[in-house]
């Protein structure tokens, strides 16, 4: 055997070992929720008087469901009094009138509800709740995400752990309201469970930390602050703050037995989408947060178990290494005759890929299924996960290139970055939007000579990614111009069309008044003349299409244009922004009705 199969070799067992501890690991998980999971923290003592709750709802462009999540907010049982509600929307689609007008009809009944309204998204939902908690009035903060459909009784259930004065933060256990919508909310659900059920509980009553979970849970204001606020250099803002507060010597309480229930995604870009934020967040928490974690006197089982808690994800990348390494490695034992060594891989199984089915059966075990019900969407499970291993799509490169041109290359002028539609230029000036469509009928004049260093420079190319000009068309839209039958002015109004619709009108509605043209204004020598970019339009025009007309499109639009721009100004990733585009689009069309 060489030495170049032997070190080949060693690199796949050392994986299978990772792979192997990290599999071991549900197993310790579930030893401690069993050895622990009738230590159920109970209240204590009661308190001295009820204190003043703020109960805090980041929104961003939940037209669907908003509406729904402030009137269970509205129900909860606690004295209105001492009950301040706020909803931090952050919208830009028709969330924010549904919010206001829910608000405001809430507000008349009685209700101490308020609506904060930021102008632009700095620290996402982060900074939505700092700013909230700016003007907050509560002693305590709970928070509940769109989704959500907290239960009357929750303050009821929750408040009274704080008689401790050690206690922090109380975390409920998620319920799953479309839990049966398909296969995929199943897994996704079963999921959830073994986080929440198994471990949480063996993490939260073994003495070891564990976090918040965005949502569903109820802050002590002051341990916010002591432990440095919300804070926004992590996609996980709540892990974030959970593992600081805990340092500080905060203690956290979980209760499986209260159930707040929410949505999960039903499509799988949604689900990609969620998944890799949160893998993504967590290993961004470790490079924060762990080496603090390493050198604190805590107890090295609590130090063995966040390590383990934020480093989990790891095994998503290695699961894509193995993936590649064992059929050569196989190749390299059969032909060397190691044929015994194939039994070497039958432990890691056990504790790589056994722990898993175990984890979850045992999840649903302690649901109170029994028989094949607890184990028969492990496969879907199996595959899910292996799945998640790699998430990726053409669209990624090409956004991302151009993200690169503007945050790393820096090649994209000033004048590029805000959008020229009326309605949102005051939303561009404050980096709500960042996208250039130069290459666009209703094009931004950016490529003045006397303003522009790439004047005379453009030209038509394929975007990164795409095969052919179908795969890389721009869209397109415009103005219909008809005359009623009963007009008494038949004759003045076609005259009008006639004008409008001129060349030498659309000449000069480009350069005074940014109207769109045709083709063959773009080609006019006086537009050519003055804008480099009007013969590449006019090449492009040629491929484009035309822009749905569905009332859901401006929604769509929006989306697509907040996504783009998040990457453009180096806020996100373009993988990121993408599955999130993805999962608006697909869930704006399923609730209008035009996609099953």
């Amino acid at each position: 055997m060489t030495t170049v199969e032997i070190v080949f070799l060693g690199v796949y067992f050392a994986v299978l070992c990772v792979l192997a501890v990290y599999g071991s690991h549900r197993y310790r998980m579930a030893f401690l929720y069993y050895r622990h999971k009738f230590k159920i923290p109970t209240p204590n003592g009661p308190l001295a008087k009820l204190p003043r709750v703020t109960i805090q709802l980041p929104v961003f462009n939940e037209m669907y469901v908003v509406e729904r999540l402030i009137e269970a907010v509205c129900r909860v049982d606690y004295p209105r009094e001492l009950l301040e509600i706020q909803v931090l929307d952050d919208s830009t689609d028709e969330t924010c009138a549904i919010a206001r007008a829910a608000v405001e009809r809430h507000r008349r009944a009685g209700q101490d509800v308020t609506y904060i309204h930021r102008t632009n998204r700095q620290g996402f939902k982060a900074g939505a709740l700092e700013n909230g908690l700016l003007t907050a009035k509560g002693e305590y903060v709970a928070v509940f995400d769109a989704d959500f459909v907290p239960a009357p009784d929750f303050l009821q259930r929750t408040v009274p752990f704080f008689a401790d004065p050690k206690v922090g933060m109380v975390q409920v256990r998620w319920g799953h309201l479309n839990r049966e919508f398909s296969i995929l909310t199943q897994a996704q659900s079963i999921f959830l469970d073994g986080h929440f059920i198994i471990e949480h509980t063996a993490r939260n009553r073994s003495g070891c930390f564990f976090n918040f979970n965005g949502t569903a849970g109820i802050w002590r204001r002051t341990v916010i602050g002591d432990a440095g606020g919300w804070q926004h250099d992590t996609l996980t803002e709540d892990l974030d703050l959970s593992y600081r507060a805990q340092l500080k010597g905060w203690q956290f309480i979980f209760l499986p037995e209260v159930v707040s229930p929410a949505e999960v995604p039903v499509d799988m870009n949604a689900f990609k989408s969620q998944q890799h934020r949160w893998a993504k967040g967590s290993i961004q928490t470790a490079r924060k947060l762990l080496p603090t974690i390493l050198k604190s006197n805590q107890p090295f089982a609590v130090k063995r178990e966040a390590f383990f808690h934020l480093t989990n994800n790891i095994a998503y990348l290695l699961m894509v290494l193995l993936s590649v390494l064992m059929p050569l490695s196989m190749v390299v034992r059969f032909n060397h005759g190691l044929y015994s060594t194939l039994f070497l891989d039958l432990p890691f199984c056990l504790a790589a890929t056994a722990s898993v089915c175990f984890f979850y059966v045992a999840t649903q075990t302690e649901l109170g299924l029994t028989g094949w019900r607890r184990g028969k969407y492990l496969p879907f499970i199996m595959s899910l996960g292996i799945g998640l291993a790699i998430n990726n799509a053409k669209a990624v490169e090409a956004l991302q290139f151009y993200g690169d041109l503007m945050t790393k290359y820096k090649v994209v002028v000033p004048d590029a970055i805000t959008w020229e539609f009326d309605e949102i230029v005051a939303g561009g000036q404050n980096d709500r939007y960042a996208m250039t469509i130069t290459l666009a009928p209703y094009g931004t004049l950016i490529n003045d000579p006397k303003l522009s260093k790439t004047s005379g420079n453009w030209g038509w190319t394929l975007a990164p990614g795409a095969h052919g000009r179908s795969d890389s068309r721009v869209s397109v839209g415009g103005w219909t111009f008809g005359v009623p039958t009963a007009c008494k002015n038949k004759d003045w109004a076609f005259e009008f069309i006639q004008m409008a619709c001129s060349k030498e009108w659309m000449r000069r509605s480009v350069v005074r008044g940014n109207a769109p043209p045709r083709v063959s204004v773009l080609n006019h020598p006086d537009v050519t003349a003055q804008y480099g970019w009007a013969p590449v339009l006019a090449e492009a025009m040629k491929t484009a299409t035309l822009e749905p007309r569905e009332p859901i499109w401006p929604t769509m639009e929006l989306s697509l244009r907040t996504g783009i721009s998040s990457v453009l100004t180096g806020q996100s990733n373009a993988k990121d922004a993408l599955d999130a585009v993805a999962s608006d689009w697909q869930r704006a069309l399923r609730r209008a009705g035009l996609k099953g």
